[in-house]
């Protein structure tokens, strides 16, 4: 029997017999996923410390920045596969961006294209780019004050973990 699931993450549905192993949106680990009777909103997060307002604000320039990049690796990318990888972290880096928004209680961030280069280039700049952002994810997480804070960068540390795992045998 179909279900009503949502991601605690980034707060997107999910329909389907069982929870899935991981968010289709946002890519948060299943853990994240819950029945949609059972999601309560927690945006935007109330009273933040500085220092979590400055690590979300600094995770969202990462995402933004990302999204931009992944959209000219897309249009680059000479294989179909490659094409179809990055128009998916293109959209999962949006996704991020935009729960990022939502905790923070600001409007959606703008998005366009950022410059990139060869297809191989583009493959090694998004290594580095995903190493860069779990390295802040994980320090933010540490250092998060606010448990919905600490949650966010957890998953999302975890997310960009995944995506240099996928990217990596790719470079070689």
């Amino acid at each position: 029997m179909i279900k009503v699931w949502k991601c605690r993450i980034c707060g997107n549905p999910y329909l389907g017999d069982e929870a899935p192993t991981q968010c289709p949106f946002c890519g948060a680990p299943g853990k994240y996923i819950i029945h949609a009777a059972e999601y309560v909103n927690p945006n935007p997060v109330k009273d933040l410390e500085e220092t979590d307002k400055k690590n979300l604000e600094e995770a969202l320039k990462l995402e933004v920045s990302a999204t931009q990049f992944y959209a000219c690796c897309e249009g680059t990318a000479e294989s179909g596969e490659d094409k179809t990888m990055f128009h998916a972290l293109m959209k999962v880096e949006r996704e991020h961006a935009s729960l990022i928004t939502k905790a923070l209680s600001i409007p959606e961030a703008e998005t366009g294209t950022e410059p990139c280069n060869s297809p191989l280039e583009n493959l090694k700049e998004s290594v580095r780019r995903e190493v860069h952002a779990t390295e802040v994810y994980a320090k933010s997480a540490a250092e998060a004050k606010d448990p919905r804070v600490k949650e966010i960068f957890q998953a999302l540390t975890r997310v960009e973990s995944e995506h240099i795992d996928m990217l990596k045998p790719k470079v070689g």
